[in-house]
């Protein structure tokens, strides 16, 4: 059962690890005991109060849109291609994003996130993710267009996971389709077998309530057995995860058991160190963080990739607030992570309509609203009174689902309750009202500048009549 605590956790935690080992990337172990003494960097350096990101997390932002782009080509048009090929024209969108001025205006794009000036920031990207994608990023397990191992083709991919082990495919061709993804750019076994592998640790974690993260590790190599077996370089990976597991149980110090693993410019050794911070620290998310980046090699996907096992695992409210709070793109990564778990509920079979879902992925216009994630205060349970005057309920109730954001309107001038609270969908459809039991607080705060919303927490159908219960929050 889909979490959407985890979906966060998973690209706010990955995001985080990357902002916390960019910053010591470059300068190497040394260096950064030197500059922020034994224990290295514990907290993201910060540029003008904003904890920069890297092009690890960029690219793992189109990725999640190309599955959403894909996602809503089929459900409005009746057919779709491979998720690959809508990433990959996503992947496109970023290169623009690195070598050219904000705004675009040579082309139509794929992505909505080109809207975001934020991303064109040129933050190190790898010249083979650059390369590769000038020559078409068409690569293919079976066709490489090189033979890079790079860790730039599986640190992306942890949204493929998370999103589509919530669609009910089959694990082994969600897992197919991470290292697929990885091979648009990256044609070396060890460049994919990793993505294969990163990609069915997330689903498993997110989709499975009950299973450890030793038993996702375990079963994840035996998945890789399966899969690519017959592949030459695959004894290699499984002798890193074996030999990650090892060093977990051990009380080895971390800078040695990382360096032993290797410095995570490949795959393979990206996913290795991650493995290994991950078990060692699985209840705190914090020191295998630290454990993550405090090294010599690629700190960036080391500790994204770190981030984005341990948020899905321990998920976003175990994430401390220092490496949320000033994170770059918040909002944007927290917006698709939300998009992830809710899915498009657009059809070409049905009347829904979502005016915000259309600018982003049909339309490729919209800009997210900066203040949506703001501080969130639980007020009270309730439900919404007035369903059954809502015309067409029953054919909407459908694409009303356990927390969906609503949105609350006072009616002041409502000729049956001056404390009346509207309540609507995110694009507008009313739903009915606050019971009138209830609105009589809710209405002070609102008429005081507060800004109140409620979160469908259950539904029950007695007949005809639909219950929606809700819970209500103040945004500060």
């Amino acid at each position: 059962m889909k979490n959407l605590e985890q979906y966060r956790g998973c690209l706010i935690g990955g995001a985080a690890g990357d902002a916390l080992g960019y910053a010591v990337e470059f300068p190497g172990t040394d260096a950064a005991v030197k500059k922020y003494g034994k224990n290295g960097i514990t907290n993201c350096k910060l540029h003008n109060g904003i904890a920069p990101i890297s092009s690890v997390t960029q690219m793992m932002l189109f990725t999640a849109n190309g599955l959403l782009l894909g996602t809503t080509r089929g459900m409005t048009r009746g057919i779709m291609g491979p998720y690959p090929a809508y990433i990959a024209a996503c992947y496109k969108d970023w290169l623009q994003t690195q070598s050219a001025a904000y705004p675009l205006r040579t082309r139509s794009p794929y992505s909505w996130l080109v809207n975001k000036p934020e991303l064109f920031a040129r933050r190190d990207p790898g010249n083979t993710c650059i390369s590769a994608i000038i020559n078409g990023a068409d690569g293919t397990i079976d066709d490489p267009m090189n033979q890079s191992k790079g860790c730039g083709g599986m640190v992306r991919v942890a949204p493929i996971g998370l999103y589509l082990g919530g669609r009910r495919y089959e694990s082994d061709k969600i897992d197919m389709i991470g290292a697929e993804t990885a091979a648009l750019t990256h044609g070396h076994e060890l460049g994919y077998i990793p993505a294969a592998a990163f990609v069915h640790i997330i689903q498993r974690l997110s989709h499975n309530e009950d299973i450890s993260l030793y038993e996702a590790v375990k079963d994840t190599e035996q998945v890789l057995l399966r899969l690519f077996d017959g592949k030459k370089y695959l004894s290699e990976q499984i002798r890193l995860i074996d030999r990650a597991i090892e060093l977990s149980n051990g009380t080895f110090d971390d800078l040695e058991a990382v360096q032993e693993l290797g410095q995570g410019w490949t795959a393979e050794e990206t996913l290795a160190i991650a493995i290994y911070c991950s078990l060692k620290y699985s209840d705190d998310f914090e020191q295998a963080l630290i454990a993550a980046v405090n090294h010599s090699g690629a700190s960036s996907s080391t500790g994204a990739v770190t981030g984005s096992i341990m948020g899905t695992y321990l998920g976003y409210s175990s994430i401390p607030d220092k490496y949320i709070e000033n994170l770059e793109l918040k909002n944007v990564i927290l917006e698709l992570a939300d998009d992830l778990y809710h899915d498009c509920r657009i059809s070409e079979y049905s009347s829904y309509h979502d005016r915000i879902w259309e600018q982003k992925y049909i339309k490729k216009t919209y800009a997210v609203n900066q203040k949506r994630f703001a501080k969130e205060i639980f007020l009270f349970d309730t439900y919404i009174a007035g369903t059954t005057h809502v015309k067409g309920i029953e054919e909407l109730e459908p694409y009303l689902n356990e927390d969906d954001e609503l949105d609350f309107i006072r009616e002041p001038d409502n000729k049956y309750d001056s404390q009346a609270i509207a309540i609507t969908t995110a694009d507008g459809i009313k739903l009915g009202y606050v019971p009138r039991e209830d609105n009589k607080i809710a209405a002070r705060l609102m008429d005081a500048g507060k800004i109140l919303f409620g979160r469908i927490s259950m539904k029950e159908k007695k007949g005809s009549w639909i219950k929606i219960h809700i819970k209500v929050f103040l945004r500060e």
